[in-house]
């Protein structure tokens, strides 16, 4: 007594391309929204990106003019100390 193998089941066939329904509209106008939505905030963070950078060259230049004040202070303190220890080796 033998076993009979299984019939085999046709493969399904691939669905038939089907016209967009409202369905497919609704979520095509929601991820076109969303792209736009998007969009918007790259615009947005772009915009902010440039402030930050005016910011940054703005303190980084704020920074250079207090290195060079800096620089002078040290200077001057260094000629008055030079000039304090001259009045004093002359007492």
């Amino acid at each position: 007594m033998g076993l009979n193998p299984p019939p085999h089941e046709a493969p399904e066939s691939a669905p038939e391309p089907q016209s967009p329904t409202s369905s497919h509209r609704d979520f095509i106008a929601v991820v076109k929204a969303k792209i736009e939505a998007l969009s918007q905030d790259v615009g947005l963070l772009n915009s902010d990106l440039c402030e930050v950078a005016e910011r940054a060259l703005s303190n980084e230049q704020e920074v250079s003019t207090l290195q060079g004040e800096v620089a002078s202070l040290r200077a001057e303190l260094a000629f008055l100390s030079t000039r304090i220890n001259t009045l004093e080796a002359r007492t």
